[in-house]
């Protein structure tokens, strides 16, 4: 078998010339490249090991957060999105057509309370005034759906009304949710900058 011949190669702490001895070889002979790159190479494994156990605990805080807790950021980011969205389509108060309220909120059609199902659908969670979301009452839940009607059609106002109200959310589905309406709404901020 004919020996690979070896090219030289530049040295990754002194930058000199050299010609390796085994393949792969990093640094000259030079004792002190040799321990510079050791020891650098021993702190990139130190901070990676660092990394690893960062992550690892954030994952543990995370799973034992209350499923409370997640279902609320979950909100709190799909709401934001919804608020976002329709603000950039143009959208007033579904309820009263409003667009100069002084406090938005995101109204959901089918209350979260009633269905735990539909709370984080889209097409139920929409752009609402305060009056209309706090103080409005069961007499705007009628120009609510007619609105919502106009919007995305008496097919999709079904199909929300016959979701489950019953629904347990795992950590991992409101972990992908949130992060999704997150990452939604940073590039809806982007865009409209």
């Amino acid at each position: 078998m004919i020996a690979k011949k070896r090219k030289p190669k530049k040295c990754r702490i002194c930058r000199q010339s050299f010609m390796p001895v085994r393949d792969m070889q990093p640094t000259c002979l030079a004792v002190a490249c040799q321990q510079e790159f050791a020891l650098a190479h021993l702190e990139k494994m130190k901070a990676k090991e660092a990394k690893a156990e960062r992550q690892r605990i954030q994952q543990d805080k995370v799973a034992r957060r209350p499923i409370k807790d997640c279902e609320a950021k979950t909100q709190d980011a799909v709401n934001a999105l919804r608020r976002a969205q329709d603000q950039a389509a143009g959208y007033g108060c579904i309820t009263c057509g409003r667009h100069d309220a002084d406090e938005w909120h995101a109204g959901h059609f089918i209350p979260r309370g009633v269905s735990n199902g539909a709370r984080y659908e889209y097409t139920n969670i929409w752009l609402q005034c305060r009056s209309c979301n706090f103080f409005g009452g069961g007499g705007r839940a009628t120009a609510y759906e007619t609105n919502l009607v106009g919007r995305v059609g008496q097919a999709e106002v079904d199909r929300l009304k016959a979701i489950p109200h019953k629904r347990t959310w795992t950590r991992e589905e409101l972990a992908e949710i949130e992060a999704r309406a997150k990452a939604e709404l940073k590039a809806l901020t982007k865009v409209n900058q």
